[in-house]
């Protein structure tokens, strides 16, 4: 910026005050930055709220939900025939600590993959049971087919 003295019909555009660097400014553009700012502010908010409501329609006329499902598994998990059943896969907490790798727990689904009962939907995910280790009898559930486009992702137990 360059230091100049203002012409005397400009003086009430300029303010008395010198900013840090010792120079004169105008008064507007203090007062149009402070506007951009706003603006630039309001216009983020707007960009948000619009993204939102864009994702919940689609959401909403696409008829599948984005959101995800906890199922917890119900059953002994040394028996690999429970492990595979759909039906033994539910909604309800089992009350275990899901932090391990060796048997049966959890796994994170999409909502569309359950039935209206809250279990997982057999023709949505296939299930079979794996056994964790050789030398242990529990099993850790695996995916063997399916419709569903739901990565599969188990959260097994020790």
């Amino acid at each position: 910026m360059v230091n100049y003295k203002p012409k005397l019909s400009q003086t009430k555009k300029y303010l008395k005050k010198k900013n840090k660097s010792g120079l004169l400014y105008r008064k507007e553009d203090s007062h149009m930055t402070s506007i951009f700012n706003r603006k630039g502010y309001m216009m983020l908010a707007i960009a948000f709220a619009v993204c939102f409501n864009g994702a919940k329609a689609v959401e909403k006329l696409s008829g599948k939900s984005f959101a995800s499902v906890m199922l917890y598994f119900h059953g002994d998990s040394s028996d690999p025939s429970q492990v595979q059943d759909e039906s033994n896969w539910t909604t309800t907490p089992n009350g275990q600590d899901c932090n391990g790798n060796s048997k049966a727990c959890a796994q994170e689904v999409d909502s569309s993959d359950l039935t209206s009962t809250g279990q997982l939907d057999p023709a949505k995910i296939q299930l079979g049971a794996q056994e964790s280790s050789p030398s242990s009898n529990d099993y850790i559930p695996t995916r063997t087919g399916g419709s569903s486009t739901t990565a599969f992702n188990p959260i097994n137990r020790d």
